[in-house]
C-alpha cells in the first residue's frame, strides 16, 4: 500500500467521557455523626453541598469508613473537604480486607487548606483493601472535620 495514495476524508466525530470516580462504594459507617444529618452517606452522593461532619475534642478522633463491596487493589483516594478552601484537615488513611483488622496508610496527613475540589492522596504502593477509612483530628481552624465527596482508587 502507498500511503501518499491514500486521502483522509474529515468526519464530526462526538465523543462523550464519562469521568472516573474510582472504585464503586457499596456501604459506609461512621463515628461522631453530629446529629444534623450530615452523615457519612452525603459523601458519595455527587453533590458538593451535602457532607458529613463531626465534632472532636481535640484529643478525640471520628471516622467515615467505605466498603468497596470486596477486595481491591487501592493505590489513592481523593477527598473534597466541606470548606476545605479555609482550613487544614489532620487525618490518617486505614484500610482492611475484613473490616476488623486495620492497617494505617497515610499518617499525620493534612489537607491543603485552599480549595473544595477534590485533592488526591496517593499511597507509597497499592495495597489490597475491602474497607478504607478516613480518621480525622480537627482542622487548623477547629475540632470540625468536614468531608463533602470522596473517590477511592
Amino acid at each position: 500500500v502507498n500511503f501518499k495514495d491514500l486521502k483522509a476524508t474529515p468526519r464530526n466525530v462526538s465523543l462523550t467521557a464519562t469521568p472516573s470516580t474510582g472504585y464503586a462504594i457499596s456501604a459506609t459507617a461512621e463515628s461522631g455523626d453530629d446529629g444534623s444529618g450530615h452523615t457519612v452517606a452525603t459523601t458519595i452522593d455527587g453533590n458538593y453541598s451535602t457532607y458529613w461532619q463531626s465534632t472532636t475534642n481535640g484529643s478525640n478522633s471520628a471516622y467515615v469508613q467505605y466498603d468497596l463491596g470486596s477486595t481491591q487493589s487501592v493505590n489513592s483516594v481523593k477527598i473534597a473537604w466541606y470548606l476545605g478552601n479555609t482550613r487544614s484537615t489532620w487525618f490518617d488513611v486505614d484500610t482492611s480486607t475484613n473490616g476488623t483488622t486495620w492497617t494505617t496508610v497515610l499518617s499525620g496527613i493534612n489537607s491543603s487548606g485552599t480549595t473544595t475540589a477534590l485533592e488526591t492522596y496517593n499511597f507509597s504502593s497499592a495495597v489490597n483493601a475491602r474497607y478504607v477509612r478516613y480518621v480525622c483530628y480537627g482542622t487548623d481552624h477547629d475540632n470540625v472535620n468536614a468531608i463533602a465527596e470522596t473517590q477511592i482508587w
